[in-house]
């Protein structure tokens, strides 16, 4: 993985995100659970054996020489991936003994950026990354797998049915796991023995998580299956995304009013839905700042640009955030989010009969969100994982 030294981008001194590490843990409703948690980076994936639904990975990178790659389709319950040891059918080294293994994070330099999910964006920034230069309309479109992670999520079943992201997701800092046990509620997060503590106060980098979006955007719906199945690059993305997840409204982190000092600093935790926050920085104040909401930078829509970051506040549908359950006190999505339909069907051959699948893609998109209030240097080098619930219904 490789590092930059760029800062983050939209208020006061931001973060750099010199290792940030992603670990994905995915399940779905008819995939066996992992056995443990991990720190192995990457995501890695395990099925029940004998289940009928597969799934495979599509993906670029310039360790592609930038060709879209799939990986085998599997249900095995020997069979796990990780994103930084993905194999690919017919790719093939030394006298086709050794399968090619490809890393989607080989080009991945962390850094924040901005959006809506489907477009993301690194606006212009003042002189030494303090703030966004609300003076310029200038901006870079972000680069997939360079600046965020983005991989399509390939799925088939032998019946028409849907995928929906489920309840039990979560997203959670690195020093939130113990073992196998895992608990995001924030209680790991703060202290003066945390892991990864910050130099800014008692309070772990690993709160980064609270800055962090997810965003499932299905394909047009005139793609057929075959284009889901082989190795076709389409970017014919719907620009209104199935689901942006904001999965850690109970962190913020807060600055005390005082961007140019290190100390001072603490961290909010159990953040309640309805509580504000008097947001001051060096590059953004809101009086009434909310960490149950998503916003973003929105040059497209600036037509008077002044002294101020203007962010927009995205209340769509498809916008869910995370609650606390009533059980363990955790934050969780709890909610059932339906991401797409597997419903293209083509035949395949298999031991010598004609099976018919129906496919799905969806493409999964992973940013740290640069106007979020925990998008600071003061959690540079935080850790975090994921959770995805992923479940079917016919």
């Amino acid at each position: 993985m490789k590092t930059n030294r760029h800062s983050l981008m939209a208020k006061g001194i931001m973060v750099l995100l010199s290792l940030l590490i992603l670990i994905f843990i995915i399940t779905f409703a008819w995939f066996t659970p992992p056995e443990e948690r991990n720190d192995a980076h990457g995501v890695s994936m395990k099925t029940k054996a004998g289940s009928d639904f597969e799934y495979a990975i599509g993906f670029k990178t310039s360790q592609t020489f930038g060709e879209y790659l799939v990986t085998d389709f599997t249900n095995s319950e020997d069979s796990e991936w990780d994103i930084e040891d993905l194999h690919v059918p017919g790719k093939m080294k030394d006298d086709q003994i050794t399968p090619v293994s490809y890393n989607l994070l080989y080009d991945y330099q962390p850094i924040d950026i901005t959006g809506d999910g489907y477009t993301l964006i690194r606006p212009a920034m003042d002189y030494g990354n303090w703030k966004i230069n609300t003076g310029s309309f200038d901006y870079s479109i972000a680069e997939a797998n360079t600046q965020y992670i983005s991989f399509d999520l390939i799925l088939r079943s032998k019946a028409a049915t849907t995928l929906s992201l489920g309840p039990n997701s979560y997203a959670i800092g690195a020093s939130e796991v113990e073992g196998t046990t895992a608990k995001p509620d924030g209680s790991k997060l703060t202290g003066a023995d945390v892991e990864r503590k910050s130099d800014y106060g008692n309070f772990s980098r690993d709160a980064i998580v609270g800055a962090v979006r997810v965003a499932f955007l299905g394909f047009d719906d005139t793609l057929t299956a075959e284009s889901y199945s082989t190795g076709t690059q389409d970017d014919k993305l719907n620009h209104t995304p199935s689901l942006l997840w904001v999965p850690r409204p109970d962190l913020y982190l807060n600055n005390n009013g005082n961007d140019l000092s290190t100390s001072g600093w603490s961290l909010n935790t159990g953040v309640t839905s309805g509580t504000t926050f008097n947001l001051q920085s060096q590059a953004m104040n809101d009086a009434a700042y909310s960490t149950y909401r998503h916003q973003y930078y929105n040059v497209f829509e600036m037509t008077n640009p002044n002294d101020t970051v203007e962010v927009a506040t995205d209340n769509s549908d498809y916008v869910h955030v995370s609650a606390k359950d009533t059980e363990g006190n955790e934050y969780h999505l709890n909610d059932s989010v339906e991401l797409i339909s597997l419903d293209k069907p083509m035949t395949v051959q298999e031991n010598n009969e004609d099976v018919t699948y129906y496919y799905g893609k969806v493409r999964v998109r992973i940013w740290v969100e640069g106007t979020d209030s925990e998008s600071r240097r003061a959690l540079s080098k935080g850790k975090f994982k994921f959770s995805f619930d992923l479940t079917t219904n016919g």
